[in-house]
């Protein structure tokens, strides 16, 4: 009825094994990219975004912020606290502060919506 191929069972055990296995090594060992998750909470504060601390926006000017608490202004008018980990040629991607649910949330951006932002 079902077809059973004696010379795989062999192979067929160590797929399964395979795929029980945890994604990132055994339990309790480091995620690979714990380093790139944001540390604690968001500052408290909003900061001046007309000040000295303005940088243009440009993908140079942006990796100055990498792994740093960075307020984004966006051009649709929302603003929030982001902790970038990528900067391309055209977007960025980090975590994203979201208010409404109390924690961090990986997401990408173009650079092009990006109104202003500082880092500290």
């Amino acid at each position: 009825m079902y077809p059973y191929n004696f010379n795989n069972e062999e192979k067929l055990e160590e797929q399964v094994e395979i795929n029980q296995r945890p994604p990132f090594g055994e339990p309790d060992t480091e995620y690979p990219f714990e380093e790139d998750f944001p540390r604690g909470l968001p500052p408290s504060y909003v900061p001046n975004l007309g000040g000295p601390t303005l940088r243009a926006v440009d993908p140079n000017s942006m990796r100055g912020c990498m792994r740093k608490f960075t307020y984004v202004s966006l051009e649709n008018g929302s603003s929030f606290w982001f902790y970038p980990t990528f900067v391309g040629r055209r977007s960025v991607s980090g975590y994203r502060w979201s208010r409404r649910r109390n924690q961090w949330i990986y997401t990408g951006i173009d650079l092009r919506d990006v109104r202003r932002f500082s880092c500290s």
